[in-house]
This record gives structure tokens, sequence and C-alpha cells, in this order.
């Protein structure tokens, strides 16, 4: 019976790490316009408002599927919709590189957000159908850990890549990259183990249980805070860190993109690693109130010394870059306490609200830091792109300062959670 649990253990993990796989090459496509902003903005003469939808088109499809991905992932299982969605991220990649018009442009941020939506979901759902579920809170931060990890490893490349051969052939590699995703996908992916199959039912779940688990979901006020307040969390990391983060740093400590592209990876190498400590300390501790209160204030102090402290030397600058992804990776405790607090039948729909309100983050404060930075440019144009002041960054900055302080009237209001009856 251990021998048993071992292998499915084991290949529970291989499959896992084929979709984590896939969300670090998906976490690195949302990041990537902000390596692309000059030159976006060269191609197609716009400014930064422009620039900010672009990128924040992603999030407006990623988090209108999120509900609806959680769902189908409950009803249809993980390997058809996950080579599917893998299938429209390389598609929109594609897009991407071809585009002649920014609405071009926009339709492949739409598809590649898109299909990204599954990505995170389907490492979650593979975690419940595989693992115990007192490893949950840990792989939640161990999936985030790789997915970050990849992308941030890889954004340096990235920057290198877009330098020396452009934009377009940088996105048509990604591309290729995506394919050949879909078959390891369809090759090695299984639903769950062969024990928990229902030859009777499939993968779909009883009808009756999944209407009333939604019931439950959808109205439980603490479920929406806890996610609220995790959206909140990730503001610095989408409005900052996933947009704006190079070319202010580039402005600000006059260095190059590939260094400041080095720089910003500390983010999410502090993520990474504040995914994993953060679920182990929540385990030990048995509480996850005062990790998601450190967080809160940790990142909120490292954001006002990253945006208003000029003066910092890089050594410094990259410290409190690490740190505040560390401190803003405790939102992934909103995870596994939203699945304390909801039935099983419906876990996959409740990461994907949870996850849905993480995107907030993109999807409103990136073109809006954007619309700032427009209405404080000075009309100063270096290589058919615009230049914006470090003032007019922090303008726009404020906004993530807001976001967090929104943050800690919230967590006022939620509760430490115990297990769904």
């Amino acid at each position: 019976m251990q021998k048993k649990l071992q292998l499915t253990i084991l290949l529970g993990s291989m499959i896992w790490f084929i979709a984590a796989l896939f969300y670090s090459f998906e976490f690195l496509l949302r990041i990537s316009v902000s390596l692309m902003v000059p030159d976006l903005m060269q191609s197609f003469a716009v400014g930064a408002t422009v620039i900010g939808n672009i990128s924040a088109i992603y999030y407006l499809s990623y988090q209108v599927m999120q509900i609806p991905a959680g769902m189908l992932l409950d009803r249809f299982g993980i390997k058809r919709l996950l080579s599917i969605a893998t299938l429209i991220v390389a598609i929109g990649c594609f897009l991407f590189s071809t585009s002649s018009t920014i609405w071009l442009i926009m339709l492949s941020r739409l598809l590649i957000g898109l299909g990204s939506a599954f990505a995170f979901l389907a490492c979650l759902k593979i975690a419940a159908n595989w693992f115990p579920e007192r490893s949950f809170a840990f792989m939640v931060g161990f999936t985030n850990m790789l997915g970050v990890i990849g992308a941030g490893v890889a954004e340096v490349p990235l920057a290198t890549l877009i330098d020396h051969l452009g934009w377009r052939h940088a996105m048509l590699l990604a591309s290729c990259i995506g394919v050949g995703l879909v078959f390891l996908i369809i090759t090695l992916v299984k639903d769950k183990p062969v024990q928990d199959i229902d030859p009777q039912t499939s993968l779909r779940i009883g009808k009756n249980d999944f209407i009333q688990g939604l019931k439950h979901l959808f109205f439980s006020a603490q479920t929406w805070l806890i996610a609220l307040f995790a959206g909140l969390m990730v503001v610095p990391i989408a409005g900052f860190g996933e947009l704006w983060s190079v070319p202010f740093l580039t402005l600000a400590h006059h260095i190059t993109r590939t260094e400041a592209a080095s720089i910003n990876a500390l983010i999410f190498i502090g993520i990474a690693v504040g995914g994993p400590v953060n679920g182990l300390l929540a385990g030990i501790l048995g509480k996850k109130k005062p990790i998601l209160l450190l967080g809160n204030l940790g990142a909120l102090l490292c954001t006002a010394l990253i945006v208003y402290q000029m003066h910092l030397n890089l050594f410094m600058l990259g410290t409190l870059m690490f740190f505040l992804g560390y401190f803003a990776s405790t939102m992934l405790l909103a995870f596994a306490m939203n699945r304390a607090i909801n039935p099983d039948k419906v876990s996959g729909t409740v990461m994907g609200l949870t996850n849905m309100m993480t995107t907030i983050g993109g999807a409103l404060f990136q073109p809006l830091i954007g619309r700032i930075l427009d209405s404080h440019w000075q009309g100063v144009i270096l290589h058919g792109s615009r230049v914006y002041s470090i003032g007019g960054y922090q303008a726009g900055f404020s906004s993530i300062l807001f976001a967090l302080g929104l943050g800690l009237i919230i967590f006022y209001f939620i509760k430490e959670p115990n297990s769904y009856t």
C-alpha cells in the first residue's frame, strides 16, 4: 500500500512538473511586454496608455476565464483542457509576432491570456488530485516557485534576445516552445490516479453536489474577502514588476534594459522563495493571518523605498526588490485558506475565483499607471518612444501604495479559516 502511494505521488509529480512548465512559460509571456516597451512604442507610435492596455488585456481574458476554467477542470479533467489551452497560447504568440496593427497585438494578448487562464489552476487541480491534502498549501507555494523562477531566469535571456533579434523573432520562438509543450501534455499528462476514477461517471462530479458547492462558494463572504485581499497584495507585482519596473529602473538608476531586467527578476525570485517558505510557516504556526499581515506591511515598506528613494545603490535596490516579492508571495496562502472553507467538489472553481481576484493588479493598475504617466508626459521623445519623468512614475506608483493600504483594511475583516464541513 505504501509503495503504491509512493508510485502515485511520483507519477503525480511528473504530471505536475509538466503543467508547471506551462505555468512558467505563460508567466514569462505575461511580463514580456515590460521588456518591449520602447520597441512597441516605436513600432506603433503609441504612448504609455496604449502600452498599459496591451499588457492589461491579457488580464482581461485571464480574469474572465478563471471561474469558467475552474468549473471546466472540475467537470472535464485536466489533460484535454490543458493541451487546448497551451495551443491557444502558442497561436497567440505567433499572431503577436506577425501583428501589423495595435488591434492584432491586442487580439494576440487576449488569446495568450485566454489560454494562460488554465495554467496555474491545472497545477493546483493536479496537486489536489495526486497529493495528500496536508501538502496542498506547500504545493501552492512550490508551484508558484517553479513558475516564477522559470520566468525570472528566462527574463534576462528574453531581454537579450529582443535586443539582438527583435521582439517579433522572440515571440515567434515562444510560439514554437508552446507547440512543443502541447505535444508533451498530450503524451504524458493524466487527470488523476487510476484507482480514483469511477467508470460510471468518468471525470464528472455529481451535478447536484456541484451546484450545492457553487452556492456555498458564491455566498461565502469570507471567500470573497480572502480573494480580494490576495488581489490587492498582487498589485505591486502586476502594476510594477510585470510592466513598468524595467523602464522606471533604466531611467531612475541609469542602467541598461538587460541590467534592469536582472534586478527586476529578483522580485520573482523573492516570490519563488516566499511561496513554499510561507506555506511551511503556516503549517508550523497553525495560523495564516499573522503571515498575511507581515506580508502586507513588508510589501508596503519595500514599495515605498523602491519608488521614492532614488539614491539606493544597486545592492540595496536588488535586496528591496527581492523582499518585495517575498512579502507579496504571502497572498498565496489565500488559495489554501479558501480551499479549507469550501467543499472539495468545487476545488477547481474555488481556485479559479481566488486566482481571478489576483489579476486585479494587472487588469486595473497597469493601464491606470499608464494613463497617469501620459498625463505627466512633458512631450519628450527619444528614438521614437516617449520618455517619462521620475515624478510621473512616482505619481503612477502611488496607486500601488493605496491598494496595499486598502488591503490592510480588508485584512481586519478576515477570519482564520476552519475546514469545510
